[in-house]
């Protein structure tokens, strides 16, 4: 619970910046920002669920300093690469000419 709470807080404040900012114009969909902000709390607690999952296997083989340190290192490169590629899928429909 204490570690999905920072994902939510940048959901909402993403969700705070963007919207206003990036779609001055009032044509955003009022939808668009609950589901936006409903995409990216659950992929938090996804990524969420499988850091810890790794993190529990590591400290029953090697303690719970160490599983921490293993689990954080083993993972980081896997969850920033997944949200370096979902956030260039979702980016590029922003520069695509609008119809």
């Amino acid at each position: 619970m204490l570690t999905d709470t920072p994902g939510l807080f940048t959901a909402f404040g993403t969700a705070a910046v963007v919207f206003p900012v990036g779609f001055v114009s009032g044509a955003t969909e009022p939808a668009a920002v609950l589901l936006s902000f409903v995409f990216l709390v659950g992929l938090g607690v996804d990524c969420n669920i499988f850091l810890v999952h790794l993190i529990r296997s590591e400290a029953v083989e090697r303690g719970t300093a160490a599983g921490v340190r293993r689990g954080l290192t083993s993972t980081s490169g896997v969850v920033s690469a997944a949200g370096l590629i979902l956030a260039a899928t979702f980016a590029s429909p922003a520069v695509m000419p609008l119809l």
